[in-house]
C-alpha cells in the first residue's frame, strides 16, 4: 500500500467524524457512531496534534506522511505538494539536512535539535525537532516532530527549551490522556445502557430493544478500541511496568481459551485446545501481558476465520530454552501484498468487510511489542484463502541466557533507561539461534554502534554530574568496547556457533553488570541535574559525537 492509500496517514485535510468528550447525557449520539466511524478516532489523534509532524523513509529521508500543521507551516497549498516535494528544498542549511541524514541512517534519536525548515514561499521556520523510530508500511522510518521557536535566536532561551520539554514529553502522553478522557464517558454509557437492557427488557418494544443492543454493541467495540490506543501510548513510551514470575503457560492458556469459547460459539466455530491439559510447562514472563497476547491471537483466528470454521492452539517447549504457542485458523488468510504489513500500527485486512467487522489495526503492533520486551519472538505464515497460523515464543524459566526489562533494572535516568532496553532487545536478537547470518551481522553491527553512542551519553551525565574516576570509567568503556568488537570480528571470520555464544554470554553478563552497579551509582550523583543533563546530551548530539 502507497502511503497516499493509507487513511490512518492521510493528511488531515480529510474531514474528521470521531466522537469528542460527551456526557452521558448523549448516549445516542455515542451509539450512533458506527464501528467505521470509531475508527476515525485514531486518524484524529494522528491529524489534529498541535505540532508538525512528518513520518520520513531513515534509508531515503522521502517523505512518507505530513499533518495539517506541518503542511500550512510549510506553505503548501495541499498535503501532496509537499509529500511529492524533494525533502531537501525544505532545509535552509545544507549542513543540517546532512546531520538529520546521518541521524535517520543511524537511528539516531534527535532531541530539541535546532534547525531553520524552508517554506515554499522562501521565509525560513525556525524548529527544534524530535524524533522517534519506528517501522511505516514495512520499512523503517522515523517520526519527527516540530516544535516552533523564536526566530532570529541561535540559541533557545530556557524558557523555550523547558517549553521544548514538555512538549516532547506531551507527544508521549498525548494518546494517554485522550484515551482516558474518552473511557470515561464510555463507561458511563455502556453501565447505564446495560441497565436498561436488564431492567426495562419487557417493557421495551422489539425495535428499542435492538436500539439498545446497537448502543452497548458500538460502545463496546469504541471502548475496545479506546483501551487500544491507551496500551499502544502507554508500551510505546516504554511506561509500561512488567511483573516477572515463573508462569504456568497451560493455566493462562486454559483461563484464555474459557474466555475465547463464546465468541466463537457465537460464530459457530470450533475451538480445539491441545496444549492446556498436557504436562505443565512454566516460562519467566509477566502473566497478564502474555494472556494478553494469546488472547489477541485467539479473538484474531475467530473473527478472520469463515463460518464453521476452526481454530487451533498448540504448544510446547524446545531445547534451546523456549517455549513456542501456535494459533492456526481455517480462516481467509494473508494475502502476499499484505504480510509484510502485518505487524506495523493501524494496519487492517480491509479486503473482507463481511469477516473484519471489528479491530483497529492496534493488536498485533501491541502484541509484537510486548512479546519483544519479554526477550521473545512473534511471526506468522499464512495462504489466502486456506488460513493463518501465528506462533510466539518466550524463554522458559530454565532459560538463563533471556534477559528481560522490567522495573528491578530501572535506574532512574530516562536516556539510559531508554539505552539499556535498545541494548537488552540487541542481546536477546543476538541469542535467537534461528537468525541468519546476514542479519546476526547487521544486529551485532548496530549492537557495536549502539554501545558505543551509550557510553558518550553516560559519559557526558558523568561529566555534567561530578561523578568521580570518569577517566577509569573511559578506559573501561573502551575496553568493553574492544572485547565486543574482538568478539564480533571472531564471529564473521569464523562463523562459529562457540564464538555466538560466548559474545552472548559475554554480553549478558557485561550489560547486567553495567546497569547494576556503573549506572545505577550515577542516578545517585545525577538527583537535581536534570536541566545540566539535557544540556550536555543536546551539546553532544549537536557536535556529532554519536
Amino acid at each position: 500500500m502507497k502511503p497516499s492509500e493509507n487513511p490512518q496517514f492521510m493528511s488531515a485535510r480529510a474531514p474528521i467524524d470521531a466522537p469528542s468528550r460527551q456526557s452521558t447525557d448523549h448516549a445516542q449520539g455515542w451509539a450512533n457512531k458506527s464501528p467505521e466511524k470509531a475508527d476515525t478516532i485514531v486518524q484524529e489523534i494522528l491529524e489534529t496534534n498541535p505540532m508538525g509532524v512528518a513520518v520520513l523513509e531513515c534509508l531515503t529521508g522521502r517523505w512518507l506522511f505530513a499533518n495539517s500543521a506541518l503542511v500550512d507551516a510549510l506553505g503548501a497549498a495541499r498535503p501532496e505538494d509537499l509529500l511529492v516535494r524533494d525533502t531537501s528544498k525544505t532545509w535552509v542549511n545544507p549542513e543540517d539536512l546532512a546531520r538529520i541524514e546521518v541521524a535517520l541512517k543511524t537511528g539516531q534519536v534527535l532531541a530539541n535539535y535546532e534547525v531553520e525548515r524552508q517554506r515554499f514561499d522562501g521565509t525560513r521556520w525556525p524548529v527544534l525537532l524530535n524524533t522517534q523510530f519506528v517501522q511505516f508500511e514495512g520499512t523503517e522510518a522515523a517520526i519527527v516532530w516540530h516544535l516552533e521557536r523564536p526566530a532570529g535566536k541561535s540559541e533557545p532561551s530556557l524558557a523555550v527549551r523547558q517549553e521544548a520539554d514538555r512538549a516532547n514529553q506531551a507527544k508521549s502522553e498525548f494518546l494517554s490522556s485522550m484515551s482516558h478522557e474518552l473511557r470515561t464517558p464510555l463507561n458511563a454509557i455502556l453501565g447505564f445502557t446495560q441497565l436498561l437492557q436488564i431492567e426495562l427488557k419487557d417493557a421495551l418494544s422489539p425495535k428499542q430493544n435492538d436500539h439498545v443492543e446497537n448502543i452497548l454493541a458500538g460502545g463496546n467495540h469504541l471502548l475496545k478500541l479506546v483501551n487500544d490506543i491507551l496500551d499502544l501510548a502507554r508500551i510505546g513510551a516504554a511506561q509500561t511496568p512488567f511483573t516477572l514470575a515463573d508462569v504456568n503457560a497451560n493455566t493462562v492458556v486454559a483461563d484464555c481459551m474459557a474466555l475465547i469459547r463464546p465468541l466463537a460459539l457465537e460464530r459457530g466455530m470450533e475451538l480445539v485446545d491441545e496444549f492446556s491439559r498436557r504436562p505443565a510447562i512454566m516460562i519467566r514472563t509477566d502473566a497478564l501481558r502474555f494472556k494478553q497476547v494469546v488472547l489477541n491471537l485467539l479473538s484474531n483466528a475467530i473473527k478472520f476465520n469463515c463460518e464453521g470454521g476452526s481454530a487451533t492452539l498448540r504448544g510446547h517447549d524446545s531445547d534451546n530454552g523456549f517455549f513456542f504457542l501456535t494459533v492456526t485458523d481455517t480462516g481467509i488468510g494473508i494475502a502476499d501484498d499484505d504480510q509484510a504489513d502485518i505487524f506495523q500500527v493501524f494496519h487492517r485486512l480491509d479486503t473482507n468487510a463481511a469477516v473484519a467487522k471489528e479491530g483497529s489495526g492496534i493488536g498485533l503492533y501491541v502484541s509484537k511489542l510486548l512479546v519483544e520486551r519479554l526477550a521473545g519472538r512473534i511471526g506468522f505464515e499464512s495462504e489466502e484463502g486456506i488460513g493463518s497460523t501465528f506462533w510466539i515464543e518466550l524463554p522458559l524459566v530454565s532459560n538463563d541466557e533471556a534477559l528481560i526489562w522490567d522495573e528491578s533494572l530501572r535506574v532512574g535516568i530516562d536516556v539510559l533507561d531508554k539505552d539499556h532496553q535498545v541494548l537488552i532487545s540487541l542481546l536477546n536478537q543476538v541469542r535467537q539461534h534461528s537468525v541468519g547470518d546476514e542479519d546476526m551481522d547487521e544486529i551485532i553491527s548496530k549492537l557495536i554502534a549502539y554501545t558505543h553512542d551509550h557510553f558518550r551519553r553516560e559519559e557526558a551525565i558523568m561529566a555534567v554530574c561530578g561523578y568521580p574516576d570518569l577517566e577509569r570509567h573511559r578506559g573501561i568503556h573502551r575496553d568493553l568496547t574492544d572485547r565486543v568488537s574482538k568478539l564480533a570480528d571472531a564471529w564473521r571470520n569464523t562463523r562459529a556457533p562457540e564464538t555466538r555464544r560466548r559474545l552472548r554470554i559475554f554480553l549478558r553478563q557485561w550489560l547486567t553488570n553495567h546497569i547494576m552497579g556503573t549506572d545505577a551509582d550515577i542516578a545517585v550523583y545525577a538527583s537535581g541535574k536534570e536541566d545540566a543533563i539535557r544540556d550536555a546530551l543536546r551539546s553532544l548530539e549537536t557536535t556529532g559525537d554519536l
